[in-house]
């Protein structure tokens, strides 16, 4: 937080004062006194103490966003790299405006391989030396007040969740996206469900750099074979779309690989890239916050647990269940993940949904926590399976279906 420009402060404050409040509420629970950093250097060695800021991990290996970012051409949407950076001499901080103490986990319920910087937590702890916490408490902050749920279907409602369909890519079979259309559209006979709607969760297309890998060390390439090269997954997902739409409603949410601005969050993409859709489809913002049939969810494409997952060695579920946990989308955003330097911070869970939504994880799961269901949504192109979401009399259910290639 300390290295960010002064644009950020009004995020950073924001964060930090909206969810210091929900901290203190879980600590009320306790008889834990609350001391603050900047009064750390006056306390004795050995006393156990109680702090709130939010955790800051100095990572060796780390690449700041703006960096990654610099390397890559105007024309091209940012991929976040794969590689995992966490190592054996990365440091946890925890800091305010006041201040930065280092903390020794070695006692800690959490492990520093699994701690996500830019959480606010409370931290409790033995004080060592002039500016270390041995830590063997960390209090996550209460969950926000509950969404207002509207009246629900009595009757069953499907939603089919699709992350990752990556068209254009090289690397991707395009038969099970084929496949998906054809059920969609009832082309095809199934024994799967019918649905009565479609949200895709992002990477609907293929990044820029896996259609061009040009992009990214060329960089004067020919224009015009550059953007032929970028628009052809864009016609491919206007066909797809325009397949689809006169049978079911599509929402569709923006993705890292999508043509749309890449800072968090990131605005619906424009409906004039698609002119084979008459009518049917709703592009969405990523992330997303809304009611399905009454139902309050968020929903979000991928971007935060894509850039977590390099940076600790939590699964995808397991990430899920911290942003629940932390109230926070995009907590390490912008330290490591673009977003914009708005008055309020965008990623902080304001009201509690029934489910988060996340699209282009690794593996699909359900996990309750804090009483939201945190759904990973599979890569698509990678997977081939999809998601329903089941909802009935204020009841949802999610299940997995694979697309057979027929």
């Amino acid at each position: 937080m300390a290295d960010k420009d002064n644009q950020y402060d009004p995020l950073f404050n924001d964060r930090l004062n909206t969810l210091r409040a929900r901290v203190e509420d879980r600590l009320a629970e306790t008889e834990a006194v609350l001391d603050e950093l900047l009064e750390l250097n006056n306390l004795p060695e050995g006393k156990h103490v109680t702090v709130i800021g939010q955790i800051y991990v100095q990572y060796s290996e780390r690449t700041s966003a703006i960096e990654t970012y610099g390397q890559l051409l105007n024309l091209t949407m940012p991929i976040i790299p794969s590689t995992n950076i966490v190592n054996e001499e990365d440091e946890v901080f925890v800091e305010d405006r006041t201040g930065r103490v280092r903390l020794d986990l070695t006692r800690s319920p959490i492990p520093a391989d699994r701690i996500i910087s830019g959480t606010v937590v409370g931290i409790g702890g033995f004080k060592r030396g002039a500016d270390t916490i041995e830590v063997d408490i960390i209090t996550h902050p209460a969950p926000p007040p509950p969404a207002p749920v509207t009246t629900a279907p009595q009757t069953v409602h499907r939603v089919l969740l699709v992350s990752g369909l990556r068209l254009g890519r090289p690397a991707t079979d395009p038969t099970p996206a084929q496949a998906l259309e054809r059920w969609l559209t009832g082309k095809t006979p199934s024994t799967l469900p019918e649905v009565d709607e479609v949200m895709l969760l992002g990477n609907s297309v293929a990044a820029a750099e896996e259609v061009n890998p040009d992009v990214l060390t060329a960089p004067y390439l020919d224009s015009t074979k550059v953007f032929a090269d970028l628009v052809s997954p864009v016609h491919l997902l206007d066909d797809w779309l325009g397949a689809v739409t006169p049978t079911l409603p599509v929402a569709m949410l923006s993705g890292a690989s999508d043509p749309a601005p890449q800072s968090l969050p990131q605005p619906p993409m424009a409906t004039l890239m698609f002119p084979s859709v008459d009518k049917g489809l709703t592009p969405r913002p990523n992330p997303w916050t809304g009611d399905i049939k009454g139902l309050p969810v968020i929903a979000t494409a991928g971007k935060s647990v894509a850039d977590i997952r390099r940076m600790t060695h939590l699964s995808d579920p397991e990430i899920v269940a911290s942003l629940i946990r932390a109230t926070h989308l995009s907590p390490t955003a912008p330290e490591s993940l673009d977003c914009e330097p708005t008055m309020t911070d965008e990623g902080i869970i304001r009201q509690t949904p029934t489910a988060l939504l996340v699209g282009n994880c690794g593996t699909f799961d359900v996990t309750e926590t804090e009483g939201v269901q945190g759904v990973s949504v599979p890569d698509f192109s990678v997977t081939g399976i999809a998601v329903i979401m089941e909802i009935e009399g204020g009841a949802v259910r999610f299940s997995p279906v694979r697309i057979a290639v027929v």
